[in-house]
C-alpha cells in the first residue's frame, strides 16, 4: 500500500507465496521483485533499490464482479473477497490508469444522464465538489428526493426522482402519482448512463441484512439492466476526476500500454552489401543455397555477392553463369558485383546495368583481380556509368589514392571493410571537405584485434584486411558517425570438413548469423 502523500511504502500483508499483484507491481516499478526475492532466499547479497522512484507510469487494479450472474445478490461489499477477477492497467497518471482499468472491465463512460442516490449527510457533503464537476461537464443529473434536496440547496441543478418501489410489506407508496416517472421507470428504459449509489452502511463493517430497501433495489436493477454502477465514495471521486481530466476513452500510448517481459525490437529485412558466396568454383565450402539460408537465419534478406569466384565475374559470360546459379539456388534476394580487371574497362557496358556495382581490388586479397596501376583505375572511373556504384578494396595509403582518383572524375566511391585508424580518419577528413565517399566496416574489425589471435588461432584470424591493432579497433568505435554501414564480409573460407576437423564449428569469425546479434 503506497502512501503517495508522504512517499512511503506500507506492507499490509505478507504471504509465503507470489500473488497475482507481484508481477504487476514489478512492471509498474520497473524492478523484477521476484528475482530479487529469489536472490534473498538463496542468500545472495542484494543492493538496496529505491522502489518509490518508479518508471514514470502508474498502475491501477480494478476488481471485476459477476453480480449479473447472481440473481438477487446485493452488490454492496463487505470484507470478503467478492470479486471474480481483476483488470490491471497502466497510465501516465492515476486518472488515466484508473479509467483504462474501469473501461477494461466493461464499464462505459456516461454520455448524458446520471442518477445519484447518496445515503448519509457525510457522503453528500464529501461528494459536493464531485457533483459540481459532473454538472460542469454537462451531464443531466437526477437524484433521489433527499439527495436532490441537498444538492439543489447548494446551487446544483438536479432533477428529483422518487423511488416508487413497493414497500417491504407489499403495499404501494401512499399517494403515488401514476403519471410521474420513477427511478424504476427510468432504469427499465435505460435512461441512465451511470448510477452512483452510496448506501448508509456500505463501509464494509457489516452487510445489509434486508433485501427490500430502496437502495438495494436500485443497485440490483442497475445490475439487471446493465447500467454502470459505482457504490464506493472514493471510486466515485476518482472516476469523476478522471472524466474531468481525460474526458473520453484514453488513447493508446505505445510507451505505456505495450509492455513485455522482454524488449522486442522489430527490424526490417537487412541488406548485406559485402558477401563472398563460393559458387562457382568452391561449392565444397559453400554455395548459393547454403549461404543464403545462413543469411536468412541471421535476419538478412538480401546479399550482394562479390566477384572473386572461380571463374571471376569479369564479363558478360561469367556474369550470366553466376546469375543462373544464383537464381537456381539462392533462398533470398541477391545482387552480383562485376569485377574490374586490367583489360575489361571497355567491355563491361552490357552487364553494368545488371550488376550491383563495379568492384575494384587495389590491395592483396584472396583474388587474382588486384590492380596496381593507377592508370587502370582511372580508365574504369572514366568508362563505368556514372550513375552506378564503384566499390573499392583499398587499405592504408591506397584509400587516399583512390579518393584522389574519384575526385579527379568527380564521382562517388565506396570503401569496403575499413579496418585501420588511418583509413577511417582520412575518410572522415574527406567527408568534411565535401568529397563523396562512403564506407563500411566488418564486425570482426570492430570486435577483434591482433591481441585476439592467440585466442582464436592464427589460421582462423586470416582475414583480408588483416586484423588491426587495438588502437585501430578503438578508432573505429570512436568514429562510428563516419561509418555508413556494416557488412559481414561473409565467406566460408575453409569449408565444412576442415572446419569441423580443426575447430569443431562452421563459422569463420563473424558470418551471417552472428552479425545482427553482436
Amino acid at each position: 500500500l503506497s502512501d503517495m502523500e508522504h512517499d512511503q511504502l506500507k506492507v499490509i500483508e505478507c504471504n509465503v507465496r507470489v500473488s497475482r499483484s507481484f508481477p504487476f507491481v514489478s512492471k509498474t516499478l520497473g524492478v523484477d521483485l521476484v528475482a530479487l526475492a529469489t536472490q534473498v532466499i538463496v542468500g545472495e547479497e542484494v543492493e538496496p533499490i529505491g522502489l518509490m522512484t518508479g518508471t514514470g507510469i502508474v498502475g491501477v487494479k480494478v476488481p471485476q464482479f459477476s453480480f449479473s450472474r447472481l440473481a438477487g445478490a446485493d452488490v454492496v461489499l463487505g470484507v470478503e473477497m467478492t470479486s471474480t477477477g481483476e483488470v490491471a492497467c497502466f497510465g501516465e497518471n492515476r486518472c488515466e490508469a484508473y479509467l483504462k482499468a474501469m473501461l477494461s472491465t466493461g464499464f462505459k463512460i456516461p454520455k448524458k444522464n446520471i442518477l445519484l442516490t447518496i445515503g448519509s449527510y457525510k457522503n453528500k457533503s464529501e461528494l459536493l465538489p464531485t457533483v459540481r464537476t459532473l454538472e460542469s461537464l454537462g451531464y443531466n443529473l437526477y437524484a433521489s428526493l433527499g439527495t436532490a434536496d441537498f444538492y439543489t440547496e447548494h446551487g446544483i441543478k438536479v432533477k428529483a426522482v422518487d423511488w416508487h418501489f413497493e414497500e417491504a410489506d407489499g403495499s404501494e407508496i401512499p399517494g403515488k402519482d401514476m403519471q410521474q416517472r420513477s427511478i424504476l421507470d427510468y432504469l427499465a428504459e435505460n435512461h441512465f448512463d451511470l448510477v452512483i449509489n452510496l448506501s448508509m452502511r456500505n463501509s464494509g463493517g457489516r452487510r445489509l441484512s434486508s433485501f427490500v430497501t430502496k437502495g438495494y433495489r436500485t443497485r440490483r436493477l442497475a445490475v439487471d439492466y446493465s447500467v454502470p454502477l459505482i457504490i464506493d465514495i472514493k471510486c466515485t471521486k476518482l472516476f469523476v476526476e478522471a472524466l474531468g481530466q481525460i474526458g473520453g476513452p484514453p488513447p493508446l500510448k505505445m510507451h505505456v500500454d505495450c509492455m513485455t517481459s522482454q524488449k522486442l525490437i522489430r527490424l526490417p529485412g537487412l541488406i548485406d552489401v559485402h558477401v563472398h558466396l563460393r559458387e562457382p568454383g568452391a561449392t565444397h565450402k559453400e554455395d548459393f543455397g547454403s549461404g543464403t539460408a545462413a543469411a536468412l537465419a541471421g535476419g538478412i534478406t538480401m546479399v550482394c555477392a562479390m566477384p572473386n569466384t572461380t571463374p571471376a565475374i569479369i564479363d558478360a559470360g561469367s556474369f550470366a553463369l553466376v546469375q543462373k546459379l544464383a537464381e537456381a539456388g539462392a533462398r533470398c534476394d541477391f545482387a552480383l558485383y562485376v569485377g574490374a580487371s586490367s583489360d575489361n574497362a571497355s567491355s563491361l557496358g552490357p552487364v553494368a546495368g545488371l550488376a550491383a556495382g563495379l568492384k575494384m581490388y587495389l590491395n592483396d586479397t584472396f583474388s587474382d583481380l588486384k590492380m596496381d596501376n593507377v592508370s587502370l583505375w582511372m580508365e574504369h572511373f572514366e568508362k563505368w556509368p556514372k550513375h552506378l556504384p564503384i566499390v573499392a578494396h583499398a587499405e592504408k595509403q591506397t584509400v587516399a589514392a583512390i579518393l584522389m582518383v574519384a575526385q579527379l572524375y568527380q564521382r562517388p566511391v565506396h570503401i569496403c571493410h575499413v579496418a585501420r585508424k588511418e583509413e577511417i580518419l582520412i575518410i572522415k577528413a574527406a567527408k568534411q571537405k565535401g568529397i563523396e565517399v562512403t564506407c563500411e566496416v566488418a564486425p570482426h574489425h570492430l570486435f577483434l584485434c591482433q591481441e585476439d589471435l592467440g585466442r582464436i588461432g592464427e589460421g582462423r584470424g586470416q582475414v583480408r584486411p588483416m586484423l588491426g591493432t587495438r588502437e585501430d579497433m578503438e578508432a573505429l568505435w570512436d568514429n562510428l558517425d563516419t561509418i555508413d554501414c556494416f557488412a559481414t564480409d561473409h565467406g566460408n573460407v575453409w569449408g565444412w570438413a576442415r572446419v569441423k576437423e580443426q575447430l569443431g564449428c562452421l563459422s569463420v569469425l563473424f558470418g551471417f548469423q552472428q552479425a545482427v546479434v553482436i
